[in-house]
């Protein structure tokens, strides 16, 4: 990519000559796509569309079933795609990317995708016999194919890849955000080496991938407007500064702790400073680092690591200058000396940029407004040389006595709006050829939420577009797939597409569905999730089932009780009732005694129950 000669201001970004017509995806019918067979999906709303497929015609007409700016400023439409396991929700993302994304084979793909521009319709249909008619005055303008500047978000993670999916590429228009695809770009883009199938070391990617999304993370973070909006999310307060000690674990692995068969020197603490002495800890992890990296100056970075662990001593300070001036004097490969400067220039922002705890180390308050984070981010975490080396570690913490990290949600929730943020803000302002995505895919981006996280998921992700940096004349068109019904309850039928397989084909059932927004998620879960067979795991439903039969057997008062304790542990008050019922109703095939027996249990029960 190229990239602009300025960097990154902090101020509203300038589009100039970026700004173009809108394009707006409405309509995808799959002749034949993978398991998909003669299936459509409505994308915008602002449309009614009647597809026959006896007749193999789709009739469109301008009767908008959701009123404009239903979802807010900036959000022009939102749709979903739901049904159960393996019906095509992530296959028909696919269709889309291949049909829309410039520069995927979608010559051949087998269908037809409709979409608005200028206020005209146009149809774009491949390998495919289907009649498309404009009624009401809807005038339907046959087309080649029409780009869409696409955002693509995945909350699966496999780390096999399939290098003909569209979704593990990034093409021209797309910004592919999925952890499959950036674990292999993130890489790449700062390292300038080919990383096509993995084909680098697993560790180099796996750093390179935690350093991307470190600075994408504090690049959005150090945004004050974003932090109000995510502010109740309770997402962690400080950013902690530690070294980075993936270099000496592998020389561990791999070395058996020496190099060159010689033992890798202790740390030697610096006494008089705290201060100095973290820093002190820093430049030896640092240069442990290089020899771990670094194969053409690692005997080099070894022999120096030897002799400056035995020039300071405890004694020292001001470290950080003592060290520069070490390497400046000391004669050495002028390779080695660019990485021992560079360690020099990286530990120099942090002392200056970072706040200083004596128990905590370096941390940075993402609360406070002195642009500390900003300016940690626009020197540093956005530099090649940080992005591509191991200078430091980040973790995040809600206090300064201990370190925390991110749980899975909330890690899940920052790689989403901090990619997307990358993608619609930050991307298009560093690179003269990036376009800010209109169309966002999200295939169950709320893995890993809680049904809280959840229930806020929509409200937070209109919000948060609302607030991007982007022309006022552009809006996003999302669609998203789930297997929620607390997400479904924020959207409106009309908005969502309900995929269920029948007699060996996968059908759109949308027409067949009663109103899903602000619906009951109970009622949500039977009628558009398809779960014919109730609301309770499996495993309870066969155990109630074995307990109506093992009623229906019983004749002894032991096994009675046995079968009573039992119903106890259930927690529905109509299926409980109704198994006690059942069961009181058999005493009469107890022998008299058992009978004696069972209803002075009943009537103690009766008297306990009563006293408390």
């Amino acid at each position: 990519m190229q990239k602009k000669k300025q960097g990154i201001l902090r101020r509203q970004v300038s589009w100039g000559n970026k700004r173009k017509t809108m394009t707006h995806l409405c309509y995808i019918y799959i002749e034949n796509y993978k398991k998909l067979r003669q299936v459509g999906i409505v994308i915008d709303p602002h449309y009614q569309y009647n597809l026959n497929i006896q007749e193999r015609c789709l009739t469109i007409e301008k009767k908008p079933s959701i009123p404009n700016y239903f979802w807010g400023e900036g959000v022009y439409s939102l749709s979903a795609i739901v049904g159960g396991n393996g019906v095509g929700k992530s296959t028909m993302l696919r269709f889309i990317l291949d049909a829309v994304v410039e520069g995927a084979a979608n010559q051949d793909l087998q269908g037809c995708i409709i979409f608005e521009k200028d206020g005209n319709l146009y149809k774009c249909t491949r390998n495919c016999e289907l009649n498309i008619i404009g009624i009401s005055n809807v005038k339907i303008i046959e087309t080649d194919n029409e780009s869409i500047n696409t955002f693509f978000y995945s909350g699966h993670f496999s780390p096999l890849f399939d290098y003909n999916d569209v979704r593990t590429v990034e093409l021209t228009g797309m910004y592919n955000a999925t952890d499959n695809f950036r674990l292999i770009k993130d890489l790449q883009d700062y390292s300038n080496v080919d990383t096509i199938h993995l084909s680098n070391n697993i560790q180099s990617h796996f750093f390179a991938y935690q350093a991307q999304n470190n600075y994408r993370i504090c690049y959005l973070l150090s945004q004050q407007h974003i932090r109000e909006c995510l502010d109740n999310l309770n997402f962690p307060k400080y950013i902690i500064i530690n070294a980075n000690t993936s270099g000496i674990k592998a020389i561990e692995v791999n070395y058996s702790g020496k190099f060159n068969g010689y033992q890798i020197p202790d740390f030697k603490r610096i006494r008089n400073s705290i201060k100095d002495n973290v820093l002190a800890n820093l430049i030896y992890y640092n240069l442990i680092n290089t020899i771990a990296d670094q194969d053409f100056i690692r005997t080099e970075a070894y022999d120096f690591l030897v002799r400056w662990c035995n020039t300071y001593n405890e004694d020292t300070q001001n470290i950080l200058n003592f060290y520069r001036e070490y390497v400046a004097n000391e004669q050495m490969n002028e390779a080695l000396r660019t990485f021992l400067n560079d360690i020099h220039w990286c530990l120099k922002i942090v002392d200056e940029i970072c706040s200083f705890d004596d128990n905590i180390g370096y941390y940075i308050d993402v609360r406070n407004e002195d642009g500390s984070l900003y300016n940690l981010v626009e020197h540093l975490l956005s530099n090649r040389i940080y992005l591509t080396a191991k200078f430091f570690d980040m973790s995040y913490s809600h206090s300064l006595h201990d370190i925390t990290v991110l749980s899975s949600g909330e890690q899940e929730l920052l790689n989403l709006l901090s990619r997307l943020y990358y993608a619609v803000v930050i991307g298009p302002t560093k690179f003269d050829n990036l376009r800010s995505p209109s169309l966002l895919l999200l295939d169950e981006a709320e893995i890993g939420f809680h049904p809280e996280w959840q229930r806020q998921y929509v409200n937070r992700l209109c919000k948060f577009i609302q607030m991007l940096l982007v022309p006022a004349d552009h809006n996003f068109q999302i669609v998203l797939t789930s297997h929620s019904p607390i997400i479904l309850s924020d959207i409106p039928k009309c908005c969502t597409n309900f995929l269920k397989e029948e007699h060996g084909y996968v059908v759109n059932n949308r027409d067949e569905q009663t109103e899903t927004f602000a619906e009951n998620i109970f009622n949500l879960y039977r009628r558009s999730f398809f779960m014919e067979n109730g609301l309770i795991g499996e495993f309870a439903s066969n155990k109630i089932d074995a307990l109506k039969a093992r009623i229906e057997q019983c004749n002894s008062r032991l096994g009675m009780e046995t079968i009573r304790k039992e119903i106890n542990y259930i927690g529905d008050t109509f299926i409980k009732g109704y198994l006690l019922k059942k069961l009181d109703g058999i005493a009469d095939r107890l022998s008299y005694e058992e009978q004696i027996a069972f209803y002075q249990a009943k009537i103690e029960d009766l008297r306990r129950r009563k006293d408390e």
